[in-house]
């Protein structure tokens, strides 16, 4: 169990070196993940949205702020 979650954080990293160095400089500046609701991705940031099971757009429910 262990080695599988090891394996999917190291692929996540590898695959989004962008969005991990993003929110490693946000945090550092103190900044913390809050909840937004259901929103469009930032214009001028970086995320990793998902798809709404409602309506297909794109939306993100979490940011650092």
């Amino acid at each position: 169990m262990f080695i599988g979650m090891m394996l999917i954080s190291a692929m996540f990293t590898l695959d989004n070196p962008e969005f991990v160095s993003a929110v490693k400089a946000d945090l550092a500046a103190g900044k913390s993940w809050t909840y937004v609701g259901s929103q469009p991705p930032p214009e001028n940031g970086v995320a990793i949205p998902v798809s709404s099971l409602t309506t297909g757009e794109d939306i993100v429910l979490f940011v650092t702020k």
